[in-house]
C-alpha cells in the first residue's frame, strides 16, 4: 500500500464569483499566517478557480478542523 506525505483538501464553494474569491483569499491568508505550505489544484490544468488546495496531512487535518471542511 502507498502512503502520501499529503492530501487534497477539496474546496466547497459555489456561491458566487465574488465569494468564492473571498473564502479562497481568507484560506490564503490563514495558511500564510501559519506559515503552511500549499498549492493550488486545478482539475482541469486550464480551470479558472482551483478545486482544491494540497498540503502535507497534519496541515490537512488542522485546516479542516478551523474551517469546517
Amino acid at each position: 500500500m502507498i502512503y502520501t506525505d499529503n492530501t487534497n483538501v477539496g474546496l466547497k464553494i459555489g456561491y458566487s464569483d465574488r465569494v468564492a474569491e473571498a473564502q479562497l483569499k481568507e484560506y490564503k491568508a490563514w495558511l500564510i499566517e501559519n506559515n503552511i505550505k500549499y498549492s493550488l489544484v486545478y482539475i482541469p490544468q486550464w480551470a479558472n478557480f482551483p478545486c482544491a488546495i494540497n498540503m502535507r496531512n497534519e496541515d490537512a487535518t488542522m485546516f479542516k478542523l478551523v474551517f469546517g471542511l
